[in-house]
């Protein structure tokens, strides 16, 4: 009735996606990191089905005054976050690439500028993750869950993994540092 519930089920849901997070990072502080598959002989890090795309839409708000024929007006640009597509998200060791019903999206690993995480944020709620590309003018969001956890992976997807080798062991793929298992297993 005042809310409480919600605020419990948050706290829960965020202290999960802290255990997930925290289970990840061990993994690579391990030496071995789970993958969702090989595509192209290329990791696979994130596979998500059903991804919305948000893009800023800008248009413009018209004011105007005055009686008879003469009329003073004014004009403001409104910037606002707005779903454009749906579609599936892969992130492998060399790119994201977004493929929607309208839009296509290859961001190649030395273009991307930053990622950040959103929680609810902006006007229209938005849970995702923000891409920032050196040579988009505007950023992107990735409406994914968990976001934290889908940064992490990206990240560590999109760093320099040359010291770590690709593996299969019961027939699940991961990638391990060479640096701490030498013999490859």
């Amino acid at each position: 009735m005042f809310g409480f519930g919600k605020s419990k089920a948050r706290k829960e849901k965020l202290e999960k996606e802290q255990s997930i997070i925290e289970n990840y990072r061990n993994c690579i502080q391990n030496g071995y990191v789970p993958l969702v598959g090989i595509n192209n002989s290329q990791p696979v890090f994130l596979n998500i089905q059903n991804v919305p795309l948000y893009e800023i839409k800008t248009s413009r708000r018209y004011a105007s005054m005055g009686r008879g024929g003469a009329r003073i007006g004014t004009s403001e640009s409104v910037a606002n976050w707005q779903q454009t597509d749906t579609g599936h998200l892969t992130v492998t060791g060399e790119v994201i690439t977004y493929l929607g019903n309208k839009t296509t999206i290859n961001f190649q690993r030395s273009k991307i500028i930053s990622i950040d995480c959103l929680y609810g944020e902006l006007k229209n709620k938005i849970t995702g993750v923000k891409v920032h590309v050196s040579n988009r003018q505007k950023p992107v969001i990735f409406g994914i869950q968990p976001p934290e956890y889908c940064k992490e992976v990206i990240l560590f997807g999109l760093t320099s993994t040359s010291n770590w080798k690709l593996i299969t062991k019961d027939a699940k793929p991961y990638l391990i540092d060479t640096n701490k298992f030498p013999s490859g297993n």
